[in-house]
């Protein structure tokens, strides 16, 4: 699993991006990376221990709660607006 600070390339929509992690939390027996891309929008992975693979939260709406959740509680410079 990557840690605050490390990047990462992920394909997305055919192409690959570069994202950054911001931090990483685990709720509900799931792990979250929350991450930054190079566009500084911002995206949510949930970390699949047992595999080892990182999947991309697709859904907006579960995506957002889970940025909203991190940023109130981790987030030490509330970086997403």
């Amino acid at each position: 699993m990557y840690l605050q600070g490390e990047n990462f390339y992920y394909f997305l929509n055919g192409e690959e991006l570069k994202f950054t992690v911001l931090g990483n939390f685990e709720s509900e027996n799931r792990v979250f990376l929350i991450t930054e891309c190079d566009s500084e929008d911002h995206y949510v992975f949930n970390y699949d221990e047992d595999i080892d693979e990182m999947f991309i939260i697709e859904d907006t709406e579960e995506a957002e709660k889970i940025l909203e959740y991190w940023n109130d509680r981790y987030s030490e410079f509330n970086l997403i607006d």
